[in-house]
């Protein structure tokens, strides 16, 4: 089944549209988009070089690879082309609610792993990060998932976001 035309990952567009690798590592530490690691094409020395994912993480192994690679200074590119076939259904394990608890628990680890060391509490939109995250996985949000739309309207990066064009963070 062909993906959607109108089926647009902003985040996606919004990471690989950065110039420079540092400003994709920025990018990526802000907002570690979704990023469909069986559509990621690189050569073996790559492998060799930065090691294979991090097995400390069960769900999230791909975005300790994405950050290792371009802590390398290898820019990642987007082809806008479908390459692998996902069979998805409501009852998959990616879109199961049991494993919630481990998702959360995992992005935490991430954030404070790989995300933290390159954010700057001195940059306000970097400081924002720091104090969703902080709400986020500390506090549970305000009265939980329910309020992430709430907490949101308090992030300066959802306005930075939405000043430059993307819609749906």
């Amino acid at each position: 089944v062909p993906a959607k035309k109108e089926t647009i990952n902003e985040g996606l567009i919004y990471f690989a549209s950065r110039s420079s690798v540092k400003e994709q590592l920025k990018a990526y530490a802000r907002w570690p988009v979704f990023l469909n690691t069986p559509t990621f094409f690189y050569k073996k020395e790559l492998i060799n070089s930065i090691g294979f994912c991090d097995e400390e993480f069960k769900i999230y192994e791909d975005m300790s690879m994405v950050f290792r690679i371009i802590g390398k200074g290898i820019k990642i590119h987007y082809m806008n082309k479908p390459t692998v076939r996902y069979r998805i259904h409501k009852n998959s394990l990616s879109r199961n609610d049991s494993v919630e608890n481990l998702r959360k628990k995992e992005a935490l680890k991430i954030f404070n792993k790989y995300r933290k060391q390159n954010l700057n509490i001195f940059n306000p939109i970097d400081l924002s990060i720091y104090y969703e995250n902080w709400l986020r996985y500390k506090y549970k949000g305000f009265k939980g998932h329910k309020g992430v739309p709430l907490l949101l309207k308090f992030s300066l990066f959802y306005w930075y976001l939405k000043f430059n064009g993307v819609r749906s963070y």
